[in-house]
C-alpha cells in the first residue's frame, strides 16, 4: 500500500529503478509516524496540530518523505 516515490510504476518496469538507501529512510519515517502519531497517513488533522509539540513532531517526521531521494536526510543525519 505504501511505498517510496522512487519505486512507484512512473511508466518503467519494476527493475529499471535504482533503489538505494532513501528508500529505507522513507519508509522510517512512515513507521515512526505510524508508532509516535498513531497512524500510517502522511496527513494530520488540522486539531491535531493545535498541539505545538504534535506540530513539531510532524514537521520533523515530513523531512524523511522528500519525493527526491537524495533530497532526504541520510541515517545519521536523521537519527
Amino acid at each position: 500500500r505504501w511505498s517510496p516515490p522512487e519505486c512507484r510504476s512512473r511508466g518503467t518496469a519494476a527493475f529499471d529503478v535504482e533503489v538505494t538507501s532513501a528508500v529505507d529512510i522513507w519508509l522510517l519515517g512512515l513507521l515512526l509516524a505510524s508508532l509516535l502519531l498513531g497512524n500510517s497517513s502522511l496527513a494530520a488533522s488540522p486539531a491535531s496540530l493545535e498541539s505545538p509539540s504534535i506540530a513539531q513532531l510532524w514537521l520533523l517526521l515530513h523531512w524523511p518523505f522528500v519525493e527526491e531521494p537524495v533530497d532526504r536526510p541520510l541515517a545519521n543525519e536523521f537519527a
